[in-house]
């Protein structure tokens, strides 16, 4: 057999492993709390892994000011890495000079898609962003929800008269 049928013959037989190599499964969606730390990071929106009493797992950011948490949802606590489902952001604001009516609140809700406000009725209002990331690149998920996320946060605190 000559040098070129050969590799003829190997290039057929190596296409589809080739050819399905280029085309990659999307992960699982399944959230590491380490990796989202990381990418805050090098995002320079700091990030920090800490738990709670039930030993779930939360993350601390900072954005436009603003410290955050990110909570976890369906964690599998047993796996190592810790594995979970969805994630939210969340964000409280307090101290509001003139704080917001419910009215207000209602007029955020009303008009964005992702972000919700709300109050405890004690001077605290709150934004929070879920997300469930199933079936995505983690990496790149997080990075454009992180997006939304900035962006939710700095137009809330102008829809509630807050400055820092």
């Amino acid at each position: 057999m000559s040098l070129r049928s050969t590799l003829a013959a190997l290039a057929m037989v190596l296409a589809p492993t080739l050819a399905s190599a280029q085309i990659t499964a999307p992960t699982s969606g399944d959230v590491d709390p380490q990796q989202i730390v990381n990418i805050l990071q090098s995002m320079g929106k700091g990030g920090e892994l800490k738990f709670d009493k039930d030993g779930d797992p939360e993350v601390n950011g900072k954005t436009e000011n603003i410290n955050f948490v990110i909570f976890f949802y369906n964690c599998q606590k047993q796996q190592q890495p810790i594995r979970c489902r969805s994630y939210q952001f969340w964000a409280s604001f307090h101290n509001l000079s003139s704080p917001p009516t419910l009215e207000k609140i209602n007029q955020w809700n009303e008009t964005k898609r992702l972000a919700q406000a709300s109050t405890d009725g004690d001077g605290r209002y709150r934004i929070k962003m879920n997300v469930n990331p199933r079936g995505a690149d983690i990496d790149v998920n997080f990075r454009a929800y992180m997006e939304w996320w900035n962006l939710s946060v700095r137009e809330y605190k102008q829809h509630i008269g807050f400055s820092n």
